[in-house]
């Protein structure tokens, strides 16, 4: 019998794909429990230092005590935050890291955002048993890039509930009958952040361009709370009020034609977000974010059934079905002396393949069935009892490329400089890292 001690969050994440991904993740985990596994949880605050320096340090004190008297076969970090390199070095103090039991840590997007602590973390664990799973097979050749060895690394992408998201046809008829969208009009939909680091320029004035030559009447829904982070690892500072007001001066700057045709909904509720997804035909998202892993939303609308084109970039290259079971398509990228380059021609012809095919309930049910039958809790369930049962493998280090990467990454996050070495070029150090960002299907 294995006994998981799962080590997680008591508190929701401030990132909104990680307030949907924990709780998935520890279903997967709760299912596991009668098959030849037990499931503990430990909660822990994730600013913990600062509450335990008030309290004597008693969380530490208790999860001491949990694994001393549970006596789990392998501890589980299934959250980003608090970040276990600040866990376990606090729990030395009282179990040395030698007397604790194989390691699991699920690796998240922000990966390369705490890569310090993933370096300082990296030297503590040398010769123990450890597996680290990552969230898709993009995010897999980056990490591997920075490991000496690739044997106590796993790829789990994770899973959609599907009681929030699946295709359900009265709901597209009812969204639709609301928004007064006739028969034959087309809607694309983007959901997630609006955000500079999910690329919505490219998105809009795309969009303009297809609205100005369709012989069908076409709109625009763009679904998510406004961020004004910026781009701080390319030396972008946000402010309050950028992000509206970029977008906003955008779309105004287009014909009023167009401009008509442009809603932009703010954030929504899931079950409302799952209504528009099923009234919407055509799922876009162009992001090249640096932290891209994965990619929640661009499966919860494939969850929906929705075709998807998304950029080859990160997480989302994992999306496309190989035998074509749903639709999702990629749009070429590559990196070039000066920045990214996009096949935007790719937009016109997925439209065009789009609006040739008729929207039918029967469709769209059927790829939301297929979708799911890989991307579903149970089945993540089953894919993470096979990672689990896999024997574990003593970790030998990360290469010296890691504790470069967080230097010049951590002087770029406090505004030291803007370091060359980071600018998307495929020519220094940026490409020696997220090439392995770029899959190269072809859809």
């Amino acid at each position: 019998m294995k006994k998981f001690l799962i080590i997680r969050s008591n508190q929701e994440s401030s990132w909104g794909s990680c307030k949907v991904i924990s709780p998935n993740l520890q279903e997967c985990y709760n299912l596991l429990k009668g098959t030849g596994f037990e499931v503990e949880y430990f909660d822990i605050e994730e600013k913990f230092l600062k509450s335990d320096a008030l309290e004597d340090g008693t969380t530490i004190i208790r999860l001491a005590e949990k694994i001393e008297n549970y006596k789990p076969t392998e501890i589980v970090f299934s959250d980003h935050l608090p970040h276990a390199d600040d866990v376990l070095k606090f729990l030395s103090f009282y179990i040395p890291l030698a007397k604790l039991p194989p390691l699991v840590f699920h690796v998240y997007g922000d990966f390369t955002y705490h890569s310090h602590s993933w370096w300082k973390l990296g030297e503590k664990l040398k010769d123990h048993p450890v597996k680290f799973i990552v969230a898709s097979e993009s995010q897999e050749r980056l990490f591997r890039s920075f490991c000496y060895d690739d044997s106590t690394l796993e790829t789990f992408m994770f899973p959609v509930n599907g009681k929030d998201y699946h295709f359900n046809e009265q709901e597209r008829i009812q969204i639709r009958a609301e928004n007064k969208i006739i028969d034959d009009e087309l809607v694309i939909m983007y959901a997630g952040r609006i955000s500079l680091q999910k690329n919505l320029e490219t998105l809009i004035m795309e969009y303009a361009e297809l609205v100005r030559t369709s012989d069908r009447p076409t709109r625009l829904w763009l679904v998510g709370g406004f961020d004004d982070m910026g781009a701080p690892f390319q030396g972008v500072i946000g402010h309050d009020g950028m992000m509206f007001d970029k977008i906003n001066r955008m779309i105004e700057s287009l014909p009023q034609k167009v401009r008509a045709t442009i809603t932009l909904w703010g954030n929504q509720p899931k079950t409302t977000l799952r209504k528009l997804k099923n009234a919407a035909d055509m799922f876009m998202s162009f992001s090249l974010y640096h932290d891209e892993d994965y990619g929640m939303s661009p499966a919860e609308a494939l969850a929906c059934g929705l075709p998807a084109l998304l950029t080859d970039w990160g997480g989302y290259s994992s999306f496309v079905s190989a035998s074509g079971k749903w639709t999702c398509r990629l749009m070429p990228v590559k990196l070039t002396k000066y920045g990214h380059e996009l096949t935007v021609s790719r937009i016109r012809e997925f439209f065009d393949q789009q609006k040739a095919v008729k929207s039918e309930a029967s469709t769209r049910r059927k790829n939301a069935e297929e979708f799911m039958k890989e991307f579903s809790i149970v089945n993540g369930a089953g894919k993470l009892k096979k990672i689990l049962n896999k024997e574990f493998k003593a970790f030998s280090g990360f290469t010296i490329n890691l504790e470069y990467y967080s230097k010049v990454y951590w002087s770029v996050r406090h505004g030291y400089e803007l370091n060359i070495q980071l600018t998307p070029s495929d020519d220094n150090f940026y490409y020696q890292v997220y090439k392995h960002y770029i899959s190269g299907k072809e859809t």
